[in-house]
């Protein structure tokens, strides 16, 4: 299976799951002007879709998406490794104010801490 495959039935997971994150990623992608699949701009939109739930103190969905991740990471192949770290991790949290981010880090599962700290360092709330 080609890595493009292998996002896409990624993508798919998610968007099956959590119907809300795939209309949110066809917006994005309308509003960037992308045409065809664009794996990243999917991802960070999921990521912006895990903050605004964070921002709105939505404890479940929070929970929910990043239980996903979390569980999806213990079992990733090196892409999708590679797209939860950069496009979602590396964003999450991104234009959340000090207090949705001390929030929001509460419900984070540690190995999506690990990757966030590996990129950002410790936060400091």
């Amino acid at each position: 299976m080609s890595e493009n495959e292998e996002l896409k039935l990624f993508i798919d997971e998610i968007v099956h799951r959590f119907p809300a994150v795939g209309e949110k990623m066809q917006k994005w992608l309308e509003y960037q002007g992308f045409d065809d699949f664009t794996p990243t701009a999917m991802m960070e939109a999921f990521s912006q879709a895990t903050t605004e739930a964070m921002a709105r103190r939505d404890e479940e969905t929070v929970v929910a998406h990043l239980r996903y991740v979390s569980e999806k990471l213990t079992r990733a192949s090196a892409k999708e490794r590679e797209y939860i770290d950069v496009y979602y991790v590396e964003s999450l949290m991104w234009n959340l104010d000090k207090q949705g981010k001390k929030w929001g880090w509460g419900l984070v599962p540690p190995n999506l801490k690990e990757l966030y700290i590996g990129m950002w360092g410790d936060p400091d709330f």
